[in-house]
């Protein structure tokens, strides 16, 4: 049994739980991942915003596997609703299992200890011990410092956001016969591909090669494969390089951050943005906050909470626009081409991160005007 009052259980050694760990320097962490093998199974995507992508590199060297200045959105007949192009980019392509390697090569030199092949099988709260987690070979861990970064597909899930929405995520990594631009990457907004998300093609590198996915409620195999043919009948596969997936979450966040002393972050608080189910911006918001408020405890812990309800607030908003924008596809479609004008004209900047500057380039295209973002 381990017990010490310096040390912070993390469980979960993802994006969450080792970012997190990367900001803690004055006590000794443990993590605990269920997985034999940092970043794997590898998830799917990893498209992030040029801030999201800064603020993993103010840690570790992030690994770009494309950069794109063009977003392309396409309907169900595959013809453009609209495309966003900006000289800066407008988001990266990262690799997830190297950027989950580089955190836990830091989090080692930091001194914390990262113990694959401990699934973590409950928390317990006891008199005398403060909180202890008991894994699923019998060992003990006790801290007064418990951090639940496991995910949505954990036994944990309950704890903050019972009610979270989910869907399947699959991507297929292929090798294609035409180059594709590899500055511009495309999502499809189809009923037949993908009736509660949408699925795209991002190029990867010089283009020779892209990753297509979907994600789905239901079929994400069969959605896929249609996907696939459309492609290949268009510009061709060569071959199929490798496939991931992964549990998108999509909303609503967790009315609390923090339950009975336990602190999540990442999937386990459904924090995601859940129009495009980007799931590290939460994380790196929280991360160093979380570290600060378990270093100096109380004194940070109104700066937390408040953190977490802006937050939240903002993926909160953005979870009713991707209600409408999923009941109401036709509509949320040409909602969406109206927004894309108010980009052009420069009345407005849609926001990667902040998906409600939707509505401010809304405005902004029907009243002519510069709105307030």
């Amino acid at each position: 049994m381990s017990k010490n009052d310096n040390e912070v259980i993390i469980i979960g050694g993802g994006i969450a739980g080792l970012f997190t760990a990367s900001y803690i320097k004055d006590s000794d962490v443990i993590i605990l991942e269920s997985s034999r093998r940092i970043g794997w199974p590898p998830h799917c995507s990893g498209i992030v915003s040029i801030n999201t992508y800064e603020e993993f590199r103010k840690k570790v060297h992030v690994e770009i596997e494309s950069i794109y200045r063009e977003a392309i959105f396409l309907d169900n007949k595959f013809s453009t609703i609209c495309s966003v192009e900006r000289r800066r980019p407008i988001a990266v392509k990262i690799a997830r299992p190297r950027l989950e390697e580089e955190l836990a090569v830091v989090a080692e030199n930091s001194g914390h200890k990262i113990l694959l092949g401990s699934r973590v099988e409950k928390i317990e709260m006891k008199e005398g011990q403060g909180r202890c987690i008991v894994a699923h070979n019998g060992k003990r861990f006790c801290s007064e410092h418990i951090i639940v970064a496991a995910g949505q597909n954990s036994s944990f899930a309950h704890i903050f956001a019972r009610y979270c929405r989910k869907i399947i995520g699959i991507e297929t990594r292929v090798e294609l016969n035409k180059r594709l631009d590899p500055e511009k990457f495309t999502t499809i907004h189809s009923n037949r591909i993908a009736p509660e998300f949408f699925g795209w093609i991002a190029p990867i590198h010089d283009g020779r090669k892209a990753a297509i996915g979907i994600a789905d409620k239901s079929e994400p195999v069969s959605r896929l494969a249609y996907l696939l043919k459309i492609v290949d009948k268009r510009i061709g596969v060569r071959k199929i390089i490798s496939r991931r997936g992964g549990i998108i979450v999509r909303g609503p966040p967790s009315k609390e951050l923090i339950n009975k002393h336990v602190i999540g972050i990442g999937d386990i608080l459904c924090a995601s943005k859940p129009f495009t189910g980007g799931g590290l911006y939460a994380i790196t918001k929280l991360a160093p906050h979380i570290a600060n408020y378990i270093e100096r405890e109380r004194k940070r812990k109104r700066e937390l909470i408040r953190i977490w309800r802006n937050l939240r607030r903002e993926l909160l908003t953005q979870y009713y626009y991707t209600r409408f924008a999923t009941l109401f596809r036709d509509s949320f479609l040409l909602l969406l081409s109206v927004a894309c004008t108010g980009e052009k004209k420069g009345v407005c900047r849609i926001d990667y991160d902040r998906h409600t500057s939707l509505m401010n380039c809304l405005l902004g295209s029907v009243y002519g005007k510069k709105q307030i973002t």
